[in-house]
């Protein structure tokens, strides 16, 4: 996804977003609403066209949750409130340098010994 593809997901999560809190009587402009996703996203990777697919239940718990974790001040979500549309954290795998998913990362006793993390691939 592009840069500008990215922007306009986002700019389409916003835009629910600020009806979604409307709803619940919170007012909210788009420039604000935007700048904590962006903020949000880089803390913590955003999938946005999944949060912007989430029925109105899942949408809601990662909006009403950036809402009121996110610490403007501080730049941090706080009470380890982790938003339902997070991309999987990756590492670098340490043979082959592509990044793997931490679900798949291939730890054995011998990779621990060699202090590495290896995708599926290279710990055969």
């Amino acid at each position: 996804m592009t840069k500008r593809e990215t922007m306009e997901t986002m700019s389409d999560v916003a835009n629910r977003a600020i009806r979604h809190l409307a709803n619940q009587g919170i007012r909210q402009d788009k420039l604000t609403t935007i700048m904590d996703l962006e903020y949000v996203n880089e803390i913590c990777p955003l999938d946005f066209d999944i949060l912007l697919a989430f029925d109105d239940g899942n949408f809601g718990h990662d909006i009403n949750g950036i809402y009121k974790h996110f610490d403007r001040q501080t730049k941090t979500l706080n009470d380890c409130f982790s938003p339902r549309c997070s991309k999987p954290e990756t590492v670098t795998c340490s043979k082959c340098g592509d990044d793997v998913s931490v679900d798949d990362v291939i730890v054995t006793s011998d990779t621990i010994v060699l202090g590495g993390k290896f995708c599926p691939e290279c710990a055969k």
